[in-house]
């Protein structure tokens, strides 16, 4: 994990765990898929600083930084629950999400810049990321940003 990261990760887990204990190695992980996904998308170098603390982030809420995660009544799958994940990267599967944390990053982040176009702000697309609908769940979308200090 970054030295950036790593107060970040106690904030968001409560504790200070040893770097071999099972939760710090799974945030690891996902931090090196999601710098992973944001190349090969072709985000901008400028803007991947942000769009790594917000995955990171709201891939710990939403899985624990499970890339197995299974959620919604098996309807969600991967790292940031995506429903339908062939619908974003042609040929995705809940499976392939599941076993490949690239994908399961690269099929969360264009669901989220798809939410953040679609519903106008970041905050509003964040909402419809977590909820189905623009805006929706703001007072979580807040704490979220505010925890993950992301100008959202």
């Amino acid at each position: 994990m970054t030295p950036a990261l790593v107060p970040l990760f106690v904030s968001l887990v409560g504790v200070s765990l040893p770097s071999s204990h099972p939760v710090h190695v799974r945030a690891a992980a996902v931090e090196l898929a999601i710098v992973r996904a944001l190349e090969v998308e072709g985000v901008p170098v400028a803007d991947r600083p942000v769009w790594l603390v917000r995955l990171w982030g709201w891939s710990f809420w939403e899985s624990s930084w499970r890339v197995d995660a299974l959620g919604d009544a098996g309807t969600a799958c991967g790292l940031l629950q995506v429903h339908d994940p062939g619908v974003w990267l042609p040929g995705a599967t809940c499976a392939s999400v599941r076993a490949d944390p690239v994908l399961g990053v690269r099929a969360g982040l264009r669901v989220m810049r798809y939410a953040i176009g679609r519903c106008g702000s970041v905050a509003s697309g964040l909402g419809m990321f977590a909820s189905g609908r623009c805006g929706w769940v703001a007072p979580l979308v807040a704490r979220r940003c505010r925890l993950l200090g992301d100008p959202c």
